[in-house]
C-alpha cells in the first residue's frame, strides 16, 4: 500500500475544552446536513448521501456540543463529557 497523503477525509483540531472535527463538504450549505450518534459513529446525511463516520477514540468520549457549514466544510464541534 502507497502512504497516503493531503489532509485525509477528516481533520481533528484541539479546542480550549474539546475539540473540533472538519469534514469537507463542497455542496453544502446551512442546513443542508443533518447528524445523528451512534455510540462512537457520527452519522452525516446531506441530500441522498449518507456517510458513516467512525469517530477517533479521543472524540467518541466526547460530547457533540454544535456543528455548522461553513465555506463547503462541515465542522462538528465536541466537549467533554461531565462526571
Amino acid at each position: 500500500f502507497a502512504v497516503g497523503g493531503g489532509e485525509g477525509p477528516f481533520r481533528v483540531e484541539t479546542t480550549q475544552g474539546g475539540a473540533r472535527l472538519r469534514l469537507s463538504v463542497p455542496t453544502a450549505e446551512s442546513g443542508d446536513v443533518d447528524l445523528a450518534r451512534s455510540a462512537d459513529v457520527l452519522v452525516i446525511t446531506h441530500g441522498a448521501y449518507r456517510r458513516l463516520l467512525t469517530l477517533p477514540s479521543a472524540l467518541a468520549r466526547m460530547q457533540v456540543s454544535g456543528a455548522r457549514v461553513r465555506e463547503g466544510e462541515l465542522q462538528v464541534s465536541f466537549v467533554e463529557e461531565e462526571s
